[in-house]
C-alpha cells in the first residue's frame, strides 16, 4: 500500500447488542451504525500524493429506558499546513472535527423489529439518522482548528448504506480486502453535503 499520513487510531471497546436498552428498529439501526471507522482520501502534502485515512467513530449511548442515541465523532486529520484532500474521485475533502448526536425516528416496534430491520437494510441498503445535536468544524485541512467554519448541525442528517459487491465504492475500496465497508453521506440544514467511504477499522486490528 502507498504510504499512509499518520492519523490517531486508539481503538475504543464498542458496545454490542447485549449493552444497549432492548428496543424495536431505531435501536438495531443504531447498533448497526457503530463501528470504528476510517475513511479513505488522497492529500498532497508539499505537491507529493499520499493516502491518508480519516477517522470516523461511531457509537451506541443509552439516553433512557426507552432509547438508544447515537454519536458520531470527526477527528482531526492533523495534517501539515497547506495540505489539500481530495477523493478519489476528485472531490474536495475538508477537515471535519466534532461530535454530532444521532437518532432514528421510525417504526419502533420490539416485537417486529428484527423482521422491519432486515427489510429497510434489503430494500433502502442502509438508514437515515437525523443529527438531534452538534456542531463541526469544517475547512482546510492543516488549518488551525479555531480558524475553520463552525457549522451547526441541528436538524440535518446523516445517511448510512452498506457498500454491496459490484457498486463504485465496492471498487474503490477493494485494496482493503475483507473488512466491512459503508458510504456516509452527511447533509447539513443548508443543504451543503459531504460523502465518505468507510472501512471498519476495529473488526480485524489495525493494518
Amino acid at each position: 500500500m502507498k504510504k499512509i499520513l499518520a492519523l490517531a487510531v486508539a481503538l475504543v471497546a464498542l458496545p454490542t447488542a447485549s449493552d444497549a436498552v432492548r428496543g424495536g428498529l431505531g435501536t438495531l439501526a443504531l447498533l448497526w451504525a457503530q463501528g470504528e471507522y476510517r475513511a479513505p482520501m488522497i492529500c498532497e502534502i508539499e505537491g507529493r500524493p499520499i493516502q491518508a485515512l480519516r477517522r470516523i467513530r461511531v457509537r451506541t449511548t443509552p439516553r433512557s429506558t426507552t432509547q438508544v442515541m447515537g454519536v458520531v465523532t470527526f477527528f482531526d486529520v492533523d495534517a501539515p499546513p497547506d495540505t489539500s484532500c481530495y477523493s478519489e474521485e476528485g472531490q474536495t475533502q475538508p477537515n471535519l472535527i466534532g461530535k454530532l448526536t444521532l437518532v432514528f425516528e421510525g417504526r419502533d416496534r420490539p416485537d417486529t423489529a428484527e423482521h422491519d430491520f432486515e427489510e429497510e437494510l434489503r430494500r433502502k441498503g442502509g438508514f437515515r439518522y437525523r443529527i438531534a445535536s452538534g456542531r463541526l468544524r469544517v475547512g482546510t485541512p492543516g488549518a488551525p482548528e479555531r480558524q475553520l467554519e463552525a457549522i451547526d448541525f441541528k436538524d440535518g442528517n446523516l445517511r448510512l448504506e452498506a457498500v454491496r459487491r459490484g457498486s463504485d465504492a465496492f471498487r474503490r475500496l477493494a485494496e482493503f480486502g475483507p473488512r466491512d465497508k459503508r458510504v456516509l453521506i452527511l447533509t447539513a440544514p443548508d443543504g451543503r453535503g459531504w460523502t465518505f467511504d468507510l472501512v471498519d477499522w476495529a473488526a480485524m486490528g489495525p493494518r
